[in-house]
């Protein structure tokens, strides 16, 4: 999911219950009329799917969406079979058109799901934990960063103390050089 401007969502995939069925639609959620009830139920949201040109995305959940220069980008993700995809999606969502490459391959740093990203610059970004099954139990530590320009992996230099590795967490970025990672899981939950 990403915030394209202030009154609209991209929602791309996810995992459906009670099915547990694995989706790779893609909707749009316009905000500019969305009131909150006494009750705190949103009123007023209109939603409508997202078609595009293009290939779609492979099914997945536990995927990275990032918004740059009016793209959305999906990253990683579980496939239905504990499997990964290791391209990256791309959306352009003014013209509505799907496409897709794939960056060198590294099978450490592409196989993941349920990462932080990044926005680093208008070419990088950074990728933080997330977990390569799709059970809590192989947490990844690394830190990788993704050239957009050359489509290739690198493993930055990193010093201070680090987090513990974690997935199943949210992040948020307030600055351009700061990521905020906010709780997940570790072997139990963990805190900010």
């Amino acid at each position: 999911m990403v915030q394209t401007n202030i009154d609209e969502l991209i929602v791309f995939g996810g995992l459906s219950r009670p099915t547990e069925g694995v989706l790779n639609d893609c909707w749009r959620v316009a905000l500019r009329e969305c009131k909150f009830s006494e009750e705190h139920e949103p009123r007023n949201v209109i939603v409508s799917e997202f078609k595009a040109q293009g290939r779609s995305p492979t099914a997945r959940y536990g995927h990275q969406c990032f918004l740059l220069r009016e793209v959305m980008y999906v990253f990683g993700g579980h496939l239905e079979l504990e499997e990964f995809d290791h391209s990256i999606y791309l959306l352009d969502i003014q013209n509505k058109i799907r496409s897709s490459f794939l960056p060198s391959f590294n099978t450490e740093i592409s196989s993941r799901a349920s990462s932080m990203v990044m926005q680093l610059s208008s070419t990088e970004i950074l990728v933080f934990g997330g977990t390569s099954t799709a059970s809590t139990e192989n947490r990844l530590e690394q830190t990788a960063i993704l050239d957009l320009s050359s489509c290739g992996w690198s493993v930055p230099f990193l010093a201070g103390e680090r987090p513990e590795t974690r997935c199943y967490c949210s992040s948020a970025q307030p600055t351009d050089s700061t990521m905020l990672i906010i709780g997940g899981l570790f072997d139990k939950y963990c805190s900010m």
